[in-house]
């Protein structure tokens, strides 16, 4: 009987992406920006640790350092009052981007020796998603030119789109961290 388990960067894209919509959905019920950074990390980190669980060595842990990670620089930069740090979205984003991928790296090194793939991918998917979401800057300059369902569908896509961009990004780097050959990883409990 195999008892490994192969990474399936298709299915890590799903969880991924679902985690994000899920994110997506507490920001807008949440409707505060200083909560954004909690909401993406809990959605986002609940969702992959769900998929990840499954792999020898994730536990909840995955789960809090998404929601530490991606949360406390938006927390942190929402209590600074007035516009004492210009910038302050994309500042909570890369630092958010930054310790997320710390966090988790200082998880995968104890799983794998394959761990440093997690910074370089982690900080990519997260900035290239989110810069995907932040293509709806240049359409808002089309807003008399097209119906506005048109534009709220085109905006739907790029939000939706972010998720997808995140997942593949970081899939790719966690195959190669689970990755051991053609084997795969050695699966518990089976």
């Amino acid at each position: 009987m195999d008892t490994t388990l192969v990474f399936n960067t298709r299915k890590w894209v799903i969880f991924t992406f679902m985690g994000w919509v899920t994110g997506v959905i507490l920001i807008i019920l949440a409707g505060h920006q200083s909560l954004l950074g909690l909401y993406m990390g809990l959605g986002v980190g609940l969702l992959q640790w769900n998929y990840l669980r499954k792999f020898p060595g994730f536990g909840p842990a995955w789960l809090w350092t998404s929601v530490a990670g991606m949360g406390l620089p938006f927390l942190v930069i929402g209590l600074i009052p007035g516009n004492a740090i210009p910038f302050s979205m994309i500042t909570s984003i890369a630092l958010g981007t930054f310790c997320i991928s710390i966090l988790q790296f200082a998880l995968l090194k104890r799983i794998s020796g394959k761990a440093r793939f997690w910074i370089i991918s982690c900080i990519s998917g997260w900035l290239m998603g989110i810069g995907v979401v932040f293509l709806i800057d240049f359409t808002s300059r089309y807003k008399s030119d097209i119906s506005v369902l048109l534009l709220a569908l085109v905006n739907l896509v790029l939000i939706l789109a972010g998720g997808v961009v995140l997942g593949y990004i970081t899939g790719a780097g966690m195959k190669k961290i689970l990755q051991t050959g053609s084997q795969g990883v050695p699966a518990t409990g089976t």
